[in-house]
């Protein structure tokens, strides 16, 4: 059923989702042919959100959890925690 609700939600994108998805394709382009100069906190986010699906990945880390393992990710770079979610709904899925 999750899997059906992901398949809808891709598939039905607004204007505003696509134009998103284009911003990302571009600074994960950029990052990746060397010529960003400084990591996207977008970046860092996903990163962490990596790090909770790894420390649990059959059940996830739980929404407090997975929130704390993205403030200490982000804190040690130096980021305060001003948000509660991935900014990517695959790894706000994955990480809880």
């Amino acid at each position: 059923m999750a899997a059906f609700a992901i398949l809808l939600a891709a598939t039905s994108m607004s204007s505003v989702m696509t134009a998103r998805v284009d911003q990302t394709y571009g600074e994960v382009k950029t990052v990746l042919m060397g010529e960003h100069g400084e990591k996207p906190l977008r970046f860092s986010i996903w990163e962490a959100a990596s790090s909770a699906f790894q420390a649990n990945p059959v059940f996830g880390a739980g929404q407090c959890s997975a929130m704390r393992i993205l403030d200490e990710s982000l804190s040690a770079e130096g980021i305060e925690l001003k948000f509660y979610h991935f900014h990517n709904m695959f790894a706000d899925l994955l990480a809880t």
